[in-house]
């Protein structure tokens, strides 16, 4: 028999959990509103202490026509991104078959002490070509990004294929 080792340099698990709440199961993706909580082990290889931290989620749909959401979330230890986060922003669908237009902005702690906040705005609109295809465009402004002394703008644009 061979002896198969699973976790090679060790076992270094991230857990997560999460609760949430919806008026109603038909509502489910529209409105609602959730807390998780995250572990992270230590990952010694990596000179990485363990960290973790909780998110609290929600958003709520108007004549599911417009959606207004916001996270919060705080996180400790030297490897997530931030310390604290808030994120707030609309997403409206204008009657064009399942196409959406959004807005959103970001606030960021990082964790280095020698990074300044970054705010982050964002501006999409997603086109459904079809039922399974969706062109999504979009701009973003950077400010005060990580260890980039200018402030950014952002181009993007994504297809989507689903099954």
């Amino acid at each position: 028999m061979n002896d198969v080792e699973w976790f090679p340099g060790g076992a270094e698990f991230y857990k997560y959990v999460q609760i949430g709440w919806t008026p109603a199961r038909n509502q489910r993706y529209l409105t609602n509103i959730h807390l998780a909580a995250y572990h992270i082990d230590a990952r010694e290889e990596k000179g990485l202490p363990s960290s973790s931290g909780i998110v609290l989620s929600g958003n709520y749909s108007f004549e599911n026509d417009l959606m207004v959401f916001g996270r919060l979330g705080w996180s400790d230890g030297i490897d997530p991104i931030a310390k604290r986060g808030a994120t707030a922003g609309l997403i409206w669908r204008p009657g064009f078959y399942d196409d959406l237009i959004g807005v959103a902005a970001t606030w960021a702690e990082p964790v280095a002490a020698e990074l300044k906040n970054q705010t982050t705005f964002v501006a999409f609109y997603r086109l459904v070509v079809a039922d399974n295809l969706a062109l999504t465009a979009d701009v973003q402004y950077l400010k005060n990004q990580g260890f980039n002394a200018e402030d950014s703008l952002v181009f993007g644009i994504r297809l989507r294929f689903n099954l």
